[in-house]
């Protein structure tokens, strides 16, 4: 009884391994058949394209106000009486570099300078004797100095000495005090003539046709239209993306364009 408990067992173990085997097999059968019916109603296609690498510029986007980068305050280093030159100092007027924009009365320090220039002129005269026999080429050079000299033209640079003899002989004369009395004076006169440093245009004219003028005066204010910039702020991570060179497209709203 004992060994034929044990047949049983046995056969009924590889029964139950006989079906677990078939049942497997019929599952996966079944998927290869799923599959393979599936591949047939599907069809394959696969597409290519070229891609072509680029680098791409990130936008950066900010708004600012516009303004020249070359703007001056016109103010006054001297006293007098203001002068226009053609009534053209009015706001919107253009003015070439050099063009004079205003300027103030100078007949007194123009006489005085004309006067200091006169008697220089007698300096060297009186000088030009002993500077002839004691140093011959210096004293030729100031022959011809003195030949080219001009009362209503800025004063010429000085022949140049070559030895410490000649430069000590020409202070003792006082010719170089003079000369630089002349050169001050000039600078001076310079600044009751109040020129443009570049092409531009007056924005704001403080000041009419004889008015008086003190030193320090706001007069007006002058720009070149050619150079703008646009003071802005960007985030720290956006700042990154800008670099030196790089183009900026600005829209006006008040023009309505690029």
């Amino acid at each position: 009884m004992g060994e034929q408990k044990k047949l049983i067992i046995a056969i009924g173990l590889l029964f139950t391994v006989f079906i677990t085997v078939l049942i497997v097999k019929n599952h996966i059968n079944n998927s290869k058949d799923e599959t393979t019916e599936l591949e047939k109603n599907t069809k394959k296609i696969t597409t290519c394209d070229s891609i072509e690498a680029k680098n791409h510029i990130p936008i950066v986007d900010f708004s600012g106000k516009i303004k020249s980068v070359n703007k001056i305050n016109i103010i006054s280093e001297v006293n007098g009486v203001s002068e226009l030159q053609n009534s053209r100092f009015e706001i919107g007027e253009f003015f070439k570099k050099g063009e004079i924009l205003l300027s103030v009365q100078d007949d007194d320090i123009s006489m005085d300078l004309k006067s200091i220039k006169s008697d220089f002129l007698a300096l060297l005269i009186n000088v030009l004797p002993d500077l002839k026999i004691d140093f011959p080429t210096l004293g030729n050079k100031f022959q011809k100095y003195i030949n080219n000299f001009k009362l209503d033209l800025e004063i010429s640079d000085l022949p140049k000495t070559t030895t410490s003899k000649e430069r000590n002989f020409l202070s003792s004369k006082k010719v170089f005090s003079s000369y630089y009395k002349i050169k001050s004076l000039e600078n001076r006169l310079n600044k009751y003539q109040i020129k443009a440093p570049f092409d531009g245009v007056i924005t704001q004219a403080l000041i009419d046709e004889g008015s008086p003028v003190i030193i320090g005066q706001p007069l007006g204010e002058f720009i070149n239209l050619n150079n703008y910039e646009i003071i802005t702020s960007v985030s720290l991570q956006e700042s990154r993306l800008i670099n030196t060179g790089n183009q900026v497209n600005i829209y006006s709203e008040d023009l309505n364009k690029n």
